[in-house]
């Protein structure tokens, strides 16, 4: 046990020294001169239901993304509005993204935990009335149903921020700002 512990003391002491050794976590500095540049490429969503044995229903859903780079490095969607002048869509679009990620990370865990609640009350064996492990299902239901709820918006605030900032308002910043380079 204490080889272990000496191991464990000698891979944390590491991890905190490197980045000494390292030259600490400086980025490389953009030249001013770089230019805005814009990848464009396609996601797409589709999903079937089998209504009956002979009829179902598809959809299809695709939508085009877009990654920034500034010269060869890419960069934060955020970044790039910054980089162009953009400010107020830079905030923007740091709140949807801070909204989505809150929103479907906080969905899924409570999705997580309803369930677990849910399977820990239809385990437990019920005496009579409304006991704990009633309430358990049903908060089980309830806490689920939540997170549901809450992963579909976030996820929904994803698939509207590609209308909000779209690939060819993207491209034209990037053309603007290019133009301008010296």
């Amino acid at each position: 046990m204490k080889r272990f512990q000496s191991i464990v003391l000698i891979l944390l002491i590491c991890t905190a020294a490197s980045p000494l050794f390292a030259g600490g976590d400086k980025e490389p500095q953009d030249s001013p001169d770089q230019e805005l540049r814009v990848q464009v490429y396609s996601v797409r969503y589709s999903s079937t239901r089998k209504i009956t044995e002979t009829v179902s229903s598809s959809m299809t859903l695709e939508t085009p993304e877009w990654t920034p780079y500034l010269g060869a490095r890419r960069i934060t969607k955020e970044e790039f509005y910054r980089t162009a002048g953009f400010n107020d869509y830079a905030d923007r679009y740091r709140s949807y993204n801070i909204t989505h990620t809150v929103l479907s990370a906080t969905g899924i865990t409570a999705t997580a935990l309803g369930l677990v609640l849910l399977f820990a009350g239809a385990v437990g064996e019920e005496d009579s009335g409304l006991d704990k492990y009633t309430a358990m299902k049903y908060s089980g239901l309830g806490v689920a149903g939540a997170g549901l709820v809450a992963s579909s918006v976030g996820w929904w605030l994803r698939v509207a921020e590609t209308s909000v900032f779209s690939v060819t308002f993207a491209i034209s910043i990037a053309d603007d700002y290019n133009k301008n380079l010296p």
